[in-house]
């Protein structure tokens, strides 16, 4: 297996014209868990022949961030967004930060639904209407657009150090750009105003393994 893993770097390295991957990462936690013995070795390995540089993992919000922490990898991505004040209030995404890792945010716009308008939303998310409503008054009162202030949001987290936004072309690349220049750090009373309003959102809302499939 680790041949296998060395060949798929090595494929990589290629591809991108790199001697050294800066950043491996695995694309489930509990993966990682099952074989963490295996990993670990093939991790050690690929870092002493100088392929990468830095391990990680891609977890989720319902993973155990205390457990990520103290798995010794380097690096973790892992969804935040306004609406999930889950892991801030529980201390692990503090965990994740004082174990040293390297927190990358995912997901900032809950897969495009803090993007939509009451108007624009599908019959089957009906359910997450007034926690949009919500949020939109806050874009309001803050004078911020919706994508500025859920950018805005994740970047005043002090736990993050990058932030993963999606792009399918160099015009998505330069409108996320722009969101970013134009978002800014939130204050505590704004950061406080936004837990009382969405520390208590419903579990359904906050994950979209929830959400009712499309039709078909």
């Amino acid at each position: 297996m680790t041949n296998s893993m060395r060949d798929r770097i090595d494929a990589s390295r290629q591809r991108l014209h790199m001697s050294c991957i800066p950043i491996v990462m695995v694309h489930h936690f509990d993966e990682y868990v099952a074989h963490r013995a295996w990993f670990d070795k093939a991790f050690a390995t690929m870092k002493a022949e100088g392929r990468i540089m830095c391990s990680g993992v891609s977890a989720y919000s319902t993973d155990d961030y205390f457990q990520i922490g103290d798995s010794g990898l380097d690096t973790v991505q892992i969804p935040v967004n306004i609406l999930d004040w889950h892991q801030i209030d529980s201390g692990g995404l503090k965990a994740l930060k004082d174990s040293g890792m390297l927190v990358f945010a995912r997901s900032i716009y809950l897969q495009g639904l803090l993007l939509r308008t009451p108007e624009t939303l599908p019959s089957r998310m009906r359910f997450a209407e007034g926690t949009l409503r919500k949020y939109i008054d806050l874009c309001d009162q803050y004078n911020l657009t919706q994508r500025e202030l859920a950018l805005s949001f994740v970047r005043t987290l002090p736990e993050i150090d990058s932030i993963v936004i999606g792009c399918r072309d160099i015009e998505q690349v330069k409108g996320n750009i722009e969101t970013y220049k134009k978002s800014r750090d939130l204050t505590a009373q704004e950061l406080q105003k936004i837990r009382s309003v969405f520390a208590d959102t419903d579990r359904q809302i906050l994950l979209p393994t929830l959400w009712p499939k499309e039709k078909e």
